[in-house]
């Protein structure tokens, strides 16, 4: 990478798909197909929104801590950071 005219030390990149790159969003689709799977889960581009919803709060918050888990354990699974910081109420 180059910034105001300073390159950036070079690193091998072992995982991943280039941004930008023409096979990019074939290949994400292709990677979280079976994310899809879990309930309360929209996807659009590389965002993922869960819902809970109900007449009880705490049941609410319970089905919410029980997608959380099994995103969570998806994450894992497929070497990925679940970024728990972007969150909406």
């Amino acid at each position: 990478m180059k910034v105001n005219g300073i390159l950036s030390d070079r690193n091998q990149i072992l995982t991943g798909v280039p941004q930008g790159s023409v096979l990019g969003p074939s290949l994400f689709i292709a990677f979280v197909n079976d994310r899809t799977t879990l309930e309360n889960c929209y996807l659009f581009a590389d965002d993922c929104l869960m819902i809970a919803s109900g007449n009880d709060p705490s049941l609410a918050i319970k089905s919410m801590e029980h997608s959380l888990a099994l995103a969570s354990d998806w994450y894992n699974r497929n070497k990925l950071m679940l970024n728990a910081s972007r969150q909406m109420l």
